[in-house]
């Protein structure tokens, strides 16, 4: 309401400078003098004409102050010490105020009621440096007010309006008026009126009400409005009684889904214990009745129990993750540094350092082969060397082939600087000692190059078998190095290109193959000014190691031949890469023979031999795959390629198998625990889940079932 009286004013006081732009008006002022009654006249009929176009004004004023006289829309022109409201003209100019307005009551000349006024003021002319007069509109303050509550479209009858000094501009003349009146009047002067709104709640003699208030920014004016309690009080219990109405709906809602999902929820225990109990009835022993909360927190020890073995095992395993995963990284089976780094975290390694070598340890071990605790010297022997190392560097390893160690050293230096040197020979007498002494064993190292990321720990470790492979002029425990053994004079051999090439001839990937050879003759041979020799020398080697990595991978190459001498032969490098083209693409072909007769593999056939014979007493996949001859990992991905299953399955199903024969052998005459011992199982419970894993039913239920149909089923 207070930005609607803000707005109102605003078009009075804008009414009162468009009358003080009036060119008789301003004439009038600066020379009033030679005017005449008959001009007076005329000004005043201009002015009575706003009046009477304006429903709330009351009267004008114009005071002329060079000749001292008032002229008024109501009653003509007076010399001002004649004039009956000479007061609001003098209190204005003493004020020295441009414009304003008061509010006030008015007896003029008419033996009528006092009349209640607005009054706004001007000093005209704007033009001047010093006001000349004072414009003077009188405002009906009963239509003003009428007007503004139209405006604003609220109630009069509950409002009141009230000045600085508390005086009553706007208010009802009833009791219930005047009580609220008074009440207002006596907060404003007590200062119980905080802040330029608020509300504030009255203990009336009749009733209670709020009184809710507001102060202008532009105006003196303090704006009070009545509310009674009552509309406050329906409100409220109004909305009191919705919120418990839907409270309660809420509450309904949230039972009955309480009671859904714990329906929901309590069905899979009950099927749980259910199935637990058609278990427990297999065993004679376990017969007697037990309440459902037994059978759960009895279930629950058993599945505690089991995590803590599966914990166990993998704990045991570690060593053996590792193991392998520092052998992956060696032979270069991880290819990307962040995967390295994160598989090594996994296992709590972490590199302190920012440059890596490889280093081998070999150990001479030949006469302890035939031994049968070979193995547990071999696995003793590298804790030991590697527990030794640790006390001096930050190395980890693994266990590689031919009695040899692998070891991935992290260094902070880019070079074997002598300080290094000598701390690594100390190492490698240390080891040696120890060996000698625990075991009657000496070990010889070989460490390749230092490289400032992983990835360069595979070219590190081939640095490492080359320097172990050029010992012949060295003692028994000497600490050899490669950069030691590196001869300026002779060309590199293109190792890189020949693991490229080995990758994908067992890809059997005959474009990418050429890529590789074509590197290869264009990087090594072609512009290189090497002798016939030197060119034999390099396909002889190469080829020999892919012939050897394939004949270790299981391929027999016996049908696929090189004439070396047809090398000797050729005129120039292209006819060299004719006989090699074809060789390769001979290697290939044999190799797609292998890969589409998947039965023929002697491997299989003599794992598949050995777990139907000793199904009772394998314990992994390693005891077949020792029996074999071959790797666990290799034995696995053959198996799985011939028979489209994993060795583990083809064993479990050959258990299952003998166990439905035992069931009813003898008139059954085999309890459940006599038949897992038989069919190779530690315990009932192993032997029950994997029978209803592959049967869909429990042994007993599987027994039972047979029974019931005369034996058949």
């Amino acid at each position: 309401m207070m930005k609607h009286a803000e707005s109102l004013i605003e078009n009075i006081e804008q009414l009162s400078l468009q009358i003080s732009l009036k060119p008789g008006v301003n004439e009038a002022l600066t020379n009033p003098f030679p005017y005449t009654i008959l001009q007076y006249g005329l000004l005043k009929n201009q002015l009575k004409d706003e009046v009477n176009s304006n429903n709330l004004l009351y009267s004008v004023y114009l005071y002329f102050r060079l000749n001292n006289r008032i002229l008024t829309t109501n009653e003509g022109l007076y010399a001002l010490d004649q004039f009956f409201d000479k007061q609001i003209v003098t209190t204005n100019f003493q004020e020295s105020s441009s414009k304003g307005y008061q509010v006030r009551s008015l007896q003029d000349t008419s033996p009528s009621e006092p009349v209640e006024l607005l009054t706004f003021h001007r000093l005209v002319p704007l033009t001047a440096k010093e006001p000349l007069g004072e414009l003077i509109l009188n405002v009906k303050r009963q239509a003003f007010f009428d007007a503004l509550f139209r405006y604003a479209n609220v109630d009069s009858s509950k409002m009141m309006i009230m000045d600085s000094d508390s005086y009553v501009v706007l208010s009802e003349s009833n009791a219930r008026s005047r009580g609220f009146t008074t009440a207002l009047r006596s907060m404003n002067d007590g200062h119980s009126l905080p802040g330029s709104s608020g509300m504030v709640k009255i203990e009336g003699e009749d009733e209670t009400y709020f009184l809710s208030y507001a102060r202008s920014d532009t105006n003196p004016w303090l704006v009070a409005e009545r509310i009674p309690y009552s509309v406050y009080q329906l409100a409220w219990k109004s909305k009191m009684h919705a919120a418990v109405q839907v409270a309660a709906v809420i509450l309904l809602i949230s039972i009955a889904l309480a009671c859904l999902y714990s329906i929901r929820f309590t069905r899979p225990w009950k099927n749980m214990v259910r199935d637990y109990v058609d278990q427990q009835a297999d065993y004679p022993g376990n017969m007697v009745k037990k309440d459902e909360s037994q059978l759960v927190a009895e279930a629950i020890r058993e599945l505690v129990s089991e995590n803590r073995y599966i914990k166990q095992t993998l704990e045991q395993s570690k060593p053996i993750i590792r193991f392998r995963l520092i052998y992956d990284i060696l032979t270069n089976r991880v290819f990307e540094t962040s995967v390295m780094a994160n598989r090594l975290q996994h296992l709590g390694i972490v590199f302190p350092h920012a440059y890596y070598a490889a280093f081998i340890v070999r150990a001479d071990m030949q006469l302890l082969e035939d031994q049968e605790d070979y193995n547990e010297i071999r696995l003793l022997l590298f804790s030991t060397i590697e527990n030794e190392l640790r006390k001096r560097l930050f190395a980890v390893g693994t266990i590689l082939e031919n009695h040899q160690f692998g070891f991935i050293l992290n260094v902070p230096v880019s070079t074997y600087m002598t300080q290094l040197k000598l701390e690594l020979d100390a190492c490698c007498q240390a080891v040696n000692r120890i060996g000698l002494e625990e075991f009657g064993i000496t070990v010889q190292i070989a460490f390749g190059g230092i490289y400032s990321a992983m990835n360069g720990l595979n070219k590190s470790y081939h640095e490492a078998k080359r320097a172990l492979h050029n010992t012949a002029w060295t003692y028994q425990t000497d600490c050899v190095f490669f950069e030691d053994s590196v001869d300026a004079r002779k060309w590199s051999y293109p190792l890189a290109i020949q693991k490229e090439l080995l990758r994908r001839l067992k890809a059997v990937d005959r474009e990418s193959a050429k890529l590789s050879l074509d590197e290869l003759f264009d990087r090594y041979m072609v512009g290189k000014s090497y002798s016939r020799d030197d060119v034999q020398d390099t396909i002889t080697l190469m080829m020999g190691a892919i012939v050897q990595e394939l004949y270790e991978d299981g391929y027999s190459l016996d049908k696929v031949h090189l004439r070396f001498q047809s090398v000797s032969e050729c005129q120039h490098i292209g006819q060299v890469k004719e006989l090699f083209y074809g060789y390769i693409s001979d290697i290939m072909n044999l190799l797609e023979q292998f890969q589409d007769n998947k039965m023929s593999n002697t491997y299989i056939s003599k794992a598949i031999a050995y777990m139907q014979t000793d199904y009772d007493r394998i314990e992994s996949i390693a005891d077949i795959a020792d029996h074999v001859g071959v790797s666990s990992s290799y034995l696995s991905r053959m198996f799985r390629a011939e028979t489209g299953k994993a060795p583990l399955d083809y064993l479990t199903r050959l258990r299952i198998d003998k166990s439905k024969e035992l069931l009813f052998e003898g008139n059954c005459k085999y309890s459940l625990q006599e038949i897992c011992g038989q069919i190779g199982y530690h315990d009932v419970q192993s032997f029950i889940r994997f029978f209803k894993k592959w049967e869909k039913i429990t042994p007993g239920e599987y027994r039972k079932l047979r029974l019931d149909k005369g034996g058949v089923i």
